[in-house]
């Protein structure tokens, strides 16, 4: 049996659904990857949930902005 905060090793063969790409998801989809057979699942057109960052064109410049 595995301690709490252990994940398998080398693959056990179950099959997890991660729902949304923000940054949660994505952390949870990278550190079970090596253990589990992980699929990923996201409803808009980019991943990143509200971290997501736009460039907004400003007079004679570029500004980076986060969208909410």
């Amino acid at each position: 049996m595995a301690r709490v905060g252990t994940l398998p090793q080398g693959g056990c063969g179950l099959r997890v659904a991660i729902v949304g790409t923000g940054i949660a998801g994505n952390m949870a989809a990278y550190k079970l990857r090596d253990g589990f057979d992980v699929t990923v699942f996201e409803a808009a057109g980019y991943i990143g949930g509200h971290t997501n960052t736009i460039d907004v064109e400003e007079e004679d410049r570029t500004v980076a902005a986060a969208t909410w």
